[in-house]
């Protein structure tokens, strides 16, 4: 009987012994897979770590941008002037209602025939609203969070005419 045993555990060991070299033929075939694998993961984060520093120049690129559209106003003789306030709807969401509206000369004024004003961030479902209103001064309102630093105001007159405006409300409402 022990005769018999000792054949069992030599084929055990034997197996044992073959086994242990596939898994290393196996995992000689595949270590360069894994150390590819690992170079790709790697290049992966770096390649990440570059577009979220790309992503954060271009955001302060953009916002130098919208200050200088604003200020090309000022190069401009112009003669209405645009406005923006805000009023708490629910400090603890802090849910805002922001309007927007054009001022001028009553004769000016009188001429206007809507106002419309593009709301170009990616929060806005509905860019552009139009005021047609002259008795509030053409005034828009919207529920959000936050204010824009470029909002484009396009003054459309009753002679077909129109003319664009560049319009920070965020520095209009003092959040700047």
């Amino acid at each position: 009987m022990k005769s018999h045993l000792k054949y069992i555990t030599l084929f055990q060991v034997s197996l044992l012994s073959i086994s242990c070299i596939a898994i290393l033929v196996l995992y000689n075939q595949i270590r360069p897979s894994i150390i590819s694998m690992n170079a790709a993961k790697e290049k992966h984060n770096s390649l990440r770590d570059s577009l979220s520093r790309l992503e954060s120049e271009l955001n302060n690129k953009n916002r130098l941008l919208d200050k200088l559209a604003s200020k090309v106003n000022n190069f401009r003789n112009l003669e209405i002037t645009p406005h923006a306030n805000f009023r708490v709807i629910d400090a603890e969401k802090e849910l805002y209602l922001f309007s927007i509206w054009v001022s001028s000369d009553p004769d000016v004024m009188e001429e206007i025939e809507s106002v419309h004003y593009v709301f170009n961030h990616g929060s806005f479902e509905i860019k552009g609203r139009t005021g047609t209103d002259l008795s509030d001064g053409f005034k828009v309102s919207y529920q959000g969070w936050g204010c824009l630093t470029l909002v484009e105001i396009i003054i459309r007159y009753k002679n077909n005419a129109e003319e664009d405006l560049f319009f920070n409300m965020c520095e209009s409402i003092g959040w700047e």
